[in-house]
């Protein structure tokens, strides 16, 4: 009997602890266990092929596991249409018995014991309206684990010694499943997803420093905001909520209901919804499958942690010089440098004065090279960057030459047709002396450019395929994707060559015609020509390689810029900024020199001040602003200058804009656009946060006619479709021959 209450007493402390009851850090509350539970099963369970249909306040209801397709070409929509399909089911059901008729099929009785014995129709009215479909995450979950071997040990060690619970290192697995190229489109990059603002409280971010994508600086600014979040709030479950929600946010909710299981039981705040809501349940979720990792995923090997050796850079350089000098690869140097924006391995900037530089290699032989850099590898200053925004009457060829550089350097830095087509009002980059312009380029895996053509190039002419084969149009780079519906085995891969007799190929052969692109204007129509198709042979993906060829490019470099204004064109290279950065009206105030800026998008008073380094309060100031009253899109401000000339500030504001566009077209691709037609209690605030999940920039970007500082009900606004490229299907590379996934489709690319 003794024996019997000590193991009693064993058993209720360590449910209590469990439970948090006795003091646990990371309490589990009755009222969120099914929470618990239901994204244990999310992260240890369901693949990316299968999708939970469930209640999305009650997470212990759960409807149905609906299996979906794999990724690939046509998946996502036909996912789509299976997870609405599955929702409506349920909606249609749940109405039925709010209406207080009884359950008469099996699926209907089902669904009627799920919410207790006796459910009342209220619930189930109140339930219609909380169907949600959650996608399975464990494949991506086991991929994360793996990849956390690099850095995860490290990270534990820092929340050590900041004397936080270590377990917080588990945190990325729900912010980013430890992808260290993580990029949201609102812009929060790394694994800990940090927005830019967040991001710049505790480290350098900027066109030529991004830390938030260095998993070592990154965790250590965790570290101090969640200790910082820690203090204000006095629990880990608050704490960690306001990662997602915000400190503020949480401190009226706590103000509001007191402990964090009245919070997580009553509180409706208007922006705490469900990812807020489940964000501590979650990590309590992923936390334990990792820590527990072989009881799902049997013996794995993590990755090794990544091992150099550091050096703090004497003076600016270039990537090339660095990575010549210590006979390392540019590939190896940039992998242990994510710091390192794309700019700098591109030639664009230097690697910054005392910067600390990661080294992979031996220790040792490394720290003995790094005493002997010699001096003419350094720079005094960092390169700048130059732009020129298109006027009336420009050509690209009367740009080159007043700039003195080369047309083809001109249309490689900015990813323009062979046409040479630019815009009025456009921004394009001039590159610098000794840097060699690549081209905008995507393959899967990497987080290089790609050009999407626009929605107002129409194909003119499209080729029978016969055997009941359709084509589905697409976009590729410079040229056309269409995607056979029924997705066969064989793959057909069509690749423009210069003209020349067709040759002869075994058979199964098609001959693929390709059509003329004409862009959709009043007067003169722009015509983009493709070059002759050659004979292409039906075989699988594994045994296919398209040849290699090499295709001449003509750049006719004398259009002169179109007004997209008069034509009613859309922008036609999302690459080329069409803000206005520049500083008018110069005059002097008080003996100061100041000049007149136009409020561009995602711009605010703070980063004006940061890019002149002054205080917000002298802006406020020259432009009688009261503290708190915000500045908004397309407003005139007058600026001073002072410590940061006109071409600085120019030149800053610039970079911003274009670090946002970069960096998000390294993580997303635009597949297509669809017309939206304004709603009466639309804003731009909902419509680019709750509508289409979107930054304000990239809507304006595709709608550069339409006035957002008034929108009324009725109005009609395009809306690009933003894809991940492993959503696609389709591999996109620059040079050598054509590379496929295991999606079938037919790429036509011409260089």
């Amino acid at each position: 009997m003794r024996y019997f209450s000590t193991l009693i007493c064993v058993l209720s402390l360590f449910l209590s602890v469990q439970n948090g009851v006795a003091g646990g850090q990371f309490p589990i509350h009755g009222s969120m266990r099914p929470n618990v539970e239901f994204w244990t099963k999310i992260y240890s369970k369901y693949p990316s092929t299968k999708g939970v249909i469930h209640d999305s306040h009650n997470l212990g209801v759960v409807y149905e596991i609906v299996d979906l397709k794999p990724l690939g070409y046509g998946s996502r929509k036909i996912n789509k249409k299976r997870v609405r399909a599955a929702k409506d089911k349920y909606k249609k059901i749940l109405k039925r018995l709010a209406g207080g008729h009884l359950p008469k099929t099996k699926l209907e009785r089902k669904v009627y014991r799920l919410f207790g014995k006796r459910p009342t129709r209220d619930q189930f009215n109140e339930a219609r309206q909380h169907v949600r479909f959650q996608l399975g995450q464990k494949d991506r979950y086991l991929a994360g684990l793996i990849r956390s071997g690099k850095y995860l040990q490290r990270i534990k060690a820092i929340f050590r010694s900041e004397g936080l619970p270590e377990d917080l290192a588990y945190l990325p697995h729900v912010e980013s499943s430890f992808n260290y190229k993580a990029y949201s489109k609102f812009g929060a990059a790394g694994i800990w997803q940090f927005t830019r603002a967040t991001g710049r409280r505790y480290m350098t971010v900027d066109y030529v420093i991004d830390e938030r994508r260095d998993p070592i600086i990154a965790s250590r600014a965790a570290a101090k905001y969640l200790k910082a979040n820690y203090k204000k709030l006095g629990s880990w479950p608050f704490a960690l909520t306001a990662y997602n929600h915000g400190e503020n946010g949480m401190l009226r909710a706590q103000k509001k209901h007191g402990s964090y299981r009245n919070v997580f039981d009553h509180y409706d705040g208007r922006r705490f919804g469900f990812a807020s809501r489940n964000f501590y349940s979650s990590f309590i979720a992923a936390r334990y499958v990792a820590k527990h990792y072989q009881k799902y995923f049997g013996s794995i090997t993590l990755d090794k942690p990544v091992l150099y050796h550091t050096v703090e850079m004497p003076g600016f350089a270039s990537a090339a010089s660095v990575s010549k000098f210590f006979r390392v690869s540019a590939k190896s140097l940039q992998s242990v440098n994510p710091a390192l924006r794309p700019p700098v391995f591109q030639g664009q900037k230097h690697i910054p004065k005392d910067y600390i530089l990661r080294l992979p290699g031996k220790a040792k032989r490394m720290a003995r090279m790094a005493s002997a850099m010699p001096s003419s590898m350094f720079y005094g200053k960092q390169k700048r960057s130059k732009f020129y925004r298109v006027q009336r009457g420009d050509t690209a060829g009367k740009i080159a030459r007043n700039q003195r550089i080369s047309v083809s350097d001109l249309v490689l830095a900015n990813g323009l047709s062979r046409r040479a087509t630019i815009y009025v009002g456009q921004n394009l980059r001039i590159p610098g002396i000794g840097e060699k312009p690549q081209r905008f380029t995507k393959k899967s895996g990497s987080r290089k450019s790609v050009v999407r053509p626009r929605k107002a190039l129409a194909v003119a002419r499209k080729p029978a395929l016969g055997n009941g084969l359709k084509w589905k149009p697409s976009t590729g780079p410079s040229g056309l994707v269409a995607a056979l519906e029924d997705e066969p085995k064989p793959v057909i891969v069509a690749q423009v060559v210069p003209p020349e007799p067709p040759k002869v190929m075994p058979a199964p052969a098609i001959v693929v015609p390709l059509p003329v692109v004409v862009a959709q204007v009043e007067e003169p129509p722009v015509t983009i020509e493709v070059a002759p198709p050659t004979l292409v042979a039906a075989a699988p993906v594994e045994e296919r390689q398209a040849p290699e060829v090499a295709v001449p490019v003509v750049i006719e470099a004398e259009v002169e810029a179109i007004d997209r204004g008069a034509l009613g064109m859309e922008p036609v290279n999302p690459y080329v900024l069409t803000g206005n950065f520049t500083v008018a009206k110069l005059k002097k105030v008080k003996g100061r020199e100041t000049g007149q800026i136009q409020v561009e998008t995602d711009e605010t008073l703070g980063h004006y001040a940061d890019w002149l380094e002054i205080p917000t309060k002298k802006i406020r100031r020259l432009n009688k602003y009261s503290y708190g009253r915000p500045i908004h899109y397309g407003q005139k401000l007058r600026i001073p200058f002072g410590k940061v000339s006109r071409e600085e500030f120019e030149e800053r504001r610039y970079l911003y804009h274009k670090e946002l566009v970069e960096d998000f077209y390294q993580a997303f691709v635009v597949s297509g656009e669809k017309t939206y037609e304004i709603k009466k209690g639309d804003t731009l605030w909902k419509l680019c946060n709750e509508r289409f999940d979107m930054p304000f920039w990239l809507l304006k970007q595709y709608n550069p006619n339409f006035d957002f500082k008034s929108i009324h009900p009725g109005n009609r606004i395009s809306v690009p479709i933003i894809q991940a490229p492993d959503e696609i299907g389709v591999e996109f590379v620059a040079k050598g021959p054509l590379r496929l996934t295991s999606s079938p489709v037919l790429l036509a690319a011409h260089k």
